[in-house]
């Protein structure tokens, strides 16, 4: 029973069917604890608390992190400990404390190990390209731009996935603050075709429609960005509220996002 969430959480996730992830979630932390293995109670408690993160109670989420940390820490298990961090970076990420978020990806690629029968090669690229992202957040957007045009270099393999559009997201943010648009506009369009192909992350595609309506704006076709930030809007309301921090980036960078009162929907 305490394995079931690892096993289906692609496909609950992805389906949006968040009320089932957490009651069978709360069934794999009963019977880990009755087994009173505490790698398996670390592993439930680090799904459990991705699964709050993602409908957005970031409270709640930290304090299963932290137990799951305690947890694999007193199993040995270095391995789990850095898909734990991982979230944790995730977790700080969405908080806006970029600079701890960092210090987790960090710690997160220390422990993965990179081959072996515990390798993660997801969590160790996810965790290189929130670094990207972190970069961005920070300010830094040179060695934003840098590292994730490494990581889409052809044989790493990242270009038609969900990790390509981060990429191409943070790119886009990029050459926006560098004053390029058309760069910008080019890297947003990109992400938005491979994320509308992709299901389960509808926070990539509101953020590519994000970028597309600022760059849009800034090329003078306000109409064009006009029906992106709706669209983006649309995305945005059916998100936790952490989702957005993207707009507040490149608002900060200049983009002042469309008056949408007529179409019905709130501005953010």
């Amino acid at each position: 029973a305490w394995q079931l969430p690892a096993l289906v959480w692609p496909y609950l996730h992805r389906s949006g069917r968040y009320a089932e992830r957490l009651a069978l979630g709360r069934t794999a932390l009963a019977a880990a604890r009755r087994l009173d293995d505490p790698l398996a109670t670390g592993r439930t408690l680090n799904d459990q608390g991705h699964a709050w993160s993602t409908v957005g109670d970031l409270p709640r989420a930290l304090r299963h992190y932290e137990q799951a940390l305690d947890q694999v820490r007193a199993a040995g298990a270095p391995a789990v400990e850095g898909q734990v961090q991982a979230n944790l970076g995730a977790l700080r990420f969405f908080s806006g404390d970029y600079a701890e978020a960092a210090d987790h990806f960090e710690d997160a690629l220390r422990l993965l190990p990179a081959e072996g029968p515990d390798a993660d090669d997801w969590t160790v690229r996810l965790c290189e390209v929130s670094l990207a992202a972190v970069h961005a957040f920070l300010g830094r957007f040179d060695a934003a731009r840098s590292r994730a045009e490494r990581l889409l270099a052809p044989e790493l393999g990242l270009h038609d996935g969900i990790l390509g559009c981060s990429l191409r997201n943070v790119l886009g943010i990029a050459h926006y603050a560098a004053g390029r648009p058309d760069e910008a506009l080019r890297h947003f369009a990109r992400s938005l075709a491979v994320s509308r192909r992709t299901t389960g992350f509808p926070d990539q595609q509101a953020n590519s429609l994000a970028g597309l309506a600022a760059a849009q704006q800034t090329l003078g076709r306000p109409a064009a960005a006009r029906r992106s930030w709706t669209a983006a809007l649309d995305l945005y309301r059916r998100l936790p509220a952490h989702y957005r921090a993207p707009v507040t980036l490149l608002t900060s960078l200049g983009f002042t996002p469309p008056d949408t009162r007529s179409t019905g929907l709130p501005k953010l």
